[in-house]
């Protein structure tokens, strides 16, 4: 079996340590039973992978820079989530791996995921996913303002957790409502040191670990060691903070910290750019104890290689820290959820006597035992697509005979941009029966009556249904004329300045009828006026389902897409207002994604785009005339749950940045 590891920096910090730190021993395991095992990060991360085995191969993930990318209004900057899953899909399907093991951290590969979910039967890798914290349990549990990198982030997380062949979380430490869910002890962290530690004349310092934000129980802890100054025990100790720390900003910052510190009367150190595994080895010290207080279910392999070397850790009551301390000798203490728990809990350790730390027997031997069962159980001779051993095949993939297509398109007034579309569509050869439906939106140009004229009379080519307005009747009006004539079960829109590209339409109809979208859009390669045909200088990305992102910018795609007929009479069709309403395919998509249709997205390109290509027509910040994005609000419907919690989140870095600039 031939594995990957792509690698990715925590969001969080721990400054060279990845978001797959913890699995280099599985990596290394996998090695020596033989399989072709590889690591592979962007050079542009500069990740030191000196936790990995020596003897892996070490790989790069190219970037993508012709054609430019457009996946978010701003640019690049609040698309880089996106900008790194296609980089990452892209190469993989190159490369020729059985299995890619993947972090969850910015969907990194959201794109390979659902394209392997629409075309269970296309090849490529399956997906492996370490879940240990998304970005929306960090922005809502650290309270801090959201970014629009962040709701993109967000959305091809949700995608990629959602069409990934296996997730597998730490045990005890989230609920991931999937099917074909795996929970796996949390492997020690690579290169941390086992030896225990024989501790001195107590403890004289007590260390925070974990990301200095509100999530991170790191206001609970100030508390506490607060409490501890006022009744004097602090005297002759230090307190560290262990993590990364944001410099400055709103919620909890160095310069927050600061303020407050200035009533202690401890010494005070801030230990914020280290590797997670030289941490471990700070937290062995024999005069230190070392305080978790959330860490341990966003870093769980941090948490397991600290008690594994024998450190002094207190921790709160979880399932995940219960399993890990009751598997053996261990110098952890739990803590409850009582405000004075971890108060008591401090007094008790320092008033112990010295000890010698008991070494916990390597818990990470059971652990990896069973990631590399689970993981070769992913091998292609293993089970179908879409499972994981020991469960139940994951719902939603049906298998169909070869799709009936109806390719609806609608035309006004550019013949020639109308020649290249239906060209296009009669260049298909694998894409089993498909017909064309062309709504003439009452054309006025005498070019164009005249090949409409002859397409009346052509017996070349694929079938073809004329419908023609004698008055307008306007985009989606006509895109529901075309779909009611249609007698495809797919229905297929191509705008008259779009067309297909080669393998395009076949992708589209198999994703829509055979995966587990009912909706599938699919990146746009932009064509300038004037540039030699073939040469895009833009390509436009989505996200499939854009989540709270979608309400702020059309993340899920262009009016172009595959839809089962079925679905789309769910929906209702395209809105018609009785006139030119905006965003109708923005509307559309959101009504979809309202009425509980899945909405995926093909990172492969099915659908060339004719437009301008300038600041302003590249914007995802278009004209959206009057009363647009409320039309968009209205199609979502109400917001609650996380989704609510998220667009708070989002609006509050909005009322952020308005004062800031005023």
């Amino acid at each position: 079996m031939r594995v990957v590891f792509i690698d990715a920096p925590h969001r969080d910090g721990w400054r060279d340590t990845g978001g797959l730190a913890e699995l280099s021993a599985v990596a290394g395991a996998l090695a020596e039973r033989g399989h072709d095992v590889a690591v592979a990060a962007f050079a542009h991360w500069q990740l030191g992978h000196a936790h990995w085995p020596v003897g892996l191969r070490r790989l790069s993930v190219p970037v993508i820079e012709r054609p430019a990318i457009e996946v978010a209004p701003g640019g690049l900057h609040h698309g880089r989530p996106a900008y790194d899953g296609l980089c990452v899909a892209q190469w993989l399907a190159g490369q020729g791996f059985d299995l890619a093991v993947v972090p969850e951290a910015g969907g990194l590969g959201a794109y390979q995921a659902m394209a392997a979910a629409a075309l269970p039967a296309a090849g490529g890798p399956k997906l492996a996913v370490w879940a240990t914290g998304g970005v929306q349990s960090k922005i809502l549990d650290d309270r801090r303002p959201a970014q629009l990198s962040d709701l993109v982030a967000d959305a091809l997380e949700r995608a990629m957790l959602a069409a990934a062949d296996c997730v597998i979380v730490a045990q005890g430490t989230r609920e991931v409502p999937l099917a074909g869910l795996l929970r796996l002890p949390a492997p020690v962290l690579c290169g941390a040191p086992e030896r225990p530690r024989r501790r001195g004349d107590g403890f004289t310092d007590i260390t925070f670990v974990g990301a200095v934000e509100e999530g991170a129980g790191v206001l609970r802890f100030m508390d506490a060691i607060e409490r501890l100054q006022a009744q004097g025990t602090l005297a002759g100790r230090s307190i560290t903070f262990l993590g990364p720390m944001r410099e400055k900003g709103p919620g909890l910052s160095r310069e927050t910290v600061a303020i407050r510190a200035r009533n202690w009367t401890f010494a005070l150190a801030l230990e914020t750019d280290l590797a997670a595994r030289d941490a471990v080895a700070r937290m062995a010290e024999p005069h230190r104890l070392s305080v978790f207080a959330g860490a341990e279910t966003r870093f769980p392999g941090l948490f397991a290689a600290a008690v594994a070397a024998g450190a002094a850790v207190l921790a709160p009551h979880s399932s995940a820290t219960d399993t890990l301390v009751e598997a053996g000798g261990h110098a952890a203490s739990l803590y409850g959820s009582r405000p004075d728990s971890l108060v008591d809990c401090l007094e008790n350790a320092l008033a112990a006597p010295a000890t010698v730390a008991p070494r916990l027997a390597r818990p990470g031997s059971e652990a990896i035992s069973r990631w590399v069962e689970a993981l070769e159980g992913l091998a292609p001779s293993g089970t179908a697509p879409g499972t994981a051993p020991g469960t139940p095949p994951r719902s939603g993939r049906r298998r169909r005979t070869v799709p009936d297509v109806s390719v609806c398109v609608i035309h006004r007034g550019r013949p020639e941009l109308l020649q290249r579309a239906l060209a296009s569509i009669d260049a298909v050869d694998d894409a089993g029966e498909v017909e064309i439906i062309l709504v003439d939106d009452a054309n006025e140009v005498p070019r164009a009556e005249a090949l409409l004229a002859g397409l009346a009379s052509r017996k070349d080519g694929k079938p073809l249904k004329i419908i023609r307005n004698k008055r307008s009747r306007f985009p989606a009006a006509a895109r529901n004329q075309a779909a009611a004539a249609a007698s495809g079960n797919c229905l297929v829109f191509l705008d008259g300045d779009n067309w297909l590209l080669a393998g395009g339409l076949a992708r589209l109809a198999a994703a829509a009828t055979r995966g587990c979208y009912d909706v599938v859009t699919s990146a746009l390669e932009v064509e300038q006026p004037g540039a030699e045909p073939g040469r895009p200088p833009l390509r436009m990305a989505f996200l499939g389902d854009a989540g709270v992102a979608g309400l702020i910018f059309n993340g899920f795609g262009d009016a172009s897409l595959a839809v089962r007929k079925d679905a789309f009479e769910r929906v209702g069709g395209f809105v018609d207002e009785g006139v030119l309403g905006p965003v109708e395919d923005w509307v559309f998509l959101a009504r979809c994604r309202a009425c509980g249709l899945r909405i995926g997205t093909l990172w492969q390109p099915c659908f060339g785009y004719y437009k301008p290509v300038d600041i302003a027509a590249t914007s995802w910040r278009k004209n959206h005339k009057e009363g647009a994005l409320a039309r968009v609000r209205q199609a979502y419907g109400e917001l609650g749950g996380e989704d609510l919690a998220l667009a708070l989140a989002y609006m509050h870095g909005l009322d952020l940045a308005r004062r800031a600039e005023s």
